[in-house]
């Protein structure tokens, strides 16, 4: 039978403390070393170059919204409100199947 002797103080103490003190030990020294390298890493962070194209952006989104609340969100709550359940059930089954073969063809 083989008995492998430890090879620190940690090691002795751990053994000893069956307890779980040695865990409460370790516990209050790793939480203020975490603190620190999460205030520490957060020095790492650089600073961006702004987007050229945010006016551009923020217009696109802007007409986005507008054509959503105007346009698009009605037409939904008409094709909702006039379309019997199965039937939108078929027609997003329909277009569910036209995306199948790409699907196949991304698998192979």
């Amino acid at each position: 039978m083989l008995r492998f002797a430890s090879t620190s103080r940690h090691d002795e103490e751990f053994a000893a403390a069956g307890d779980g003190a040695t865990s409460s030990r370790h516990r209050k020294t790793l939480v203020p070393i975490f603190i620190a390298c999460c205030l520490l890493g957060g020095g790492c962070a650089t600073t961006q170059k702004p987007d050229p194209l945010e006016p551009f952006n923020r217009k696109v989104f802007a007409f986005n919204e507008g054509l959503d609340k105007v346009v698009l969100r009605p037409t939904a709550l008409a094709y909702k409100a006039v379309v019997p359940s199965p039937a939108r059930t078929g027609i997003s089954n329909f277009f569910s199947n036209l995306a199948d073969p790409w699907s196949a063809a991304n698998l192979i």
